[in-house]
């Protein structure tokens, strides 16, 4: 065979050419991060901590190591302090790493003196972990922050939000269910009018798996309390997912309220046999998340309820910037 016969083709130049410029443009257009990394902790009350039951319980070092382990954990709020309490007084960092040495002995099996102390520590985790990360924020209310000067209290949701009629989904976001049926355009500026002054709404992100469920539980709880009461019930909410034309006119993909494509987020949850396509008129081209955790098509001209997904903070995440409350002091000791 000759040397040009194995010389790949132009047109499989070309080819290999168009395909190396789509994955650099999808990776240029995809966000890094999680769709939580767009918020940013504040400081929300300080010598009070939250009661809420933790999802996990860390022990660290500095406030910044505590926000870093709540990103991990998918946290929406968490507890930090520096003063733990244990039965010697030990002064300066070292105390951390004691502590950690008792804690790894408390919960070595088999031994019932063991498990005595492991049942304490987890009756009080207060006394002995120093951040403390919830799946979900404090409410308007705050009625479950305690007085404790040991603790601040930080969240992702640090500014009022005007409405309270807003439910959380662990570990995702607060969301409200708009049930007056509206278009898709109306929906999107309906959202924008759900929180005060420096908050943000839009229309809610739905690719993944947790945030789908967690919108069909919504649909469904509503509709078992409408029944109840007699009212009508929807099977279908708009959420912020809608036909756009890529820039090669021949690619049809969904962009969220942020322009990030469906690709991005590797996930999808289309009703078996809908179709999943749109067209240049906008019909049949907007996403609306069923009751029965799928995704439907519909024409964006249809009026039906919308799922808005609440902000109180879009900057980016600067650890740097963070501000401490007064009682997480800097130095760190054990009383």
């Amino acid at each position: 065979m000759s040397v040009c016969n194995r010389m790949p083709s132009a047109r499989v130049l070309t080819l290999l050419l168009l395909l190396t410029l789509e994955i650099l443009h999808n990776k240029a257009i995809c966000p890094r991060g999680t769709h939580l990394d767009k918020l940013k902790f504040s400081l929300v009350r300080t010598c009070q901590r939250s009661d809420m039951p933790a999802i996990a319980y860390k022990n660290a070092f500095t406030l910044e190591d505590c926000m870093r382990e709540a990103k991990l954990a998918r946290g929406l709020a968490f507890n930090f302090g520096t003063r733990i309490r244990s039965k010697q007084m030990v002064e300066g960092s070292d105390a951390f790493a004691i502590l950690l040495t008792r804690l790894q002995q408390i919960t070595r099996p088999n031994s019932t003196h063991n498990n005595e102390n492991r049942q304490s520590v987890w009756q009080q985790p207060e006394q002995h972990f120093n951040c403390h990360i919830l799946a979900c924020p404090e409410n308007n209310t705050m009625r479950s922050l305690v007085n404790d000067s040991r603790y601040d209290f930080y969240s992702l949701y640090g500014e009022p939000i005007a409405t309270r009629n807003y439910t959380c989904i662990p570990q995702v976001g607060l969301f409200q269910l708009q049930v007056s049926p509206t278009s898709f355009v109306n929906a999107t500026r309906h959202c924008r009018n759900a929180t005060d002054v420096g908050g943000v709404a839009m229309l809610a992100h739905v690719a993944s798996a947790l945030r789908t469920d967690g919108f069909a539980a919504l649909l469904r709880s509503y509709n078992e309390a409408a029944r109840q009461q007699r009212e009508r019930q929807h099977t279908l909410a708009y959420v912020g997912l809608h036909f756009n034309r890529s820039y090669s006119s021949e690619n049809i993909v969904y962009r969220n309220m942020e322009s990030e494509p469906l690709h991005c987020f590797q996930y999808a949850a289309w009703a078996p046999g809908h179709p999943r396509t749109g067209d240049i008129f906008g019909n049949i081209s907007c996403i609306a998340v069923s009751s029965e955790n799928t995704w439907l098509t519909v024409n964006c001209e249809r009026a039906l309820p919308s799922i808005c997904e609440i902000y109180t903070s879009r900057s980016d995440l600067d650890e740097s910037s963070i501000t401490a409350g007064t009682c997480a002091p800097k130095t760190t000791y054990i009383t």
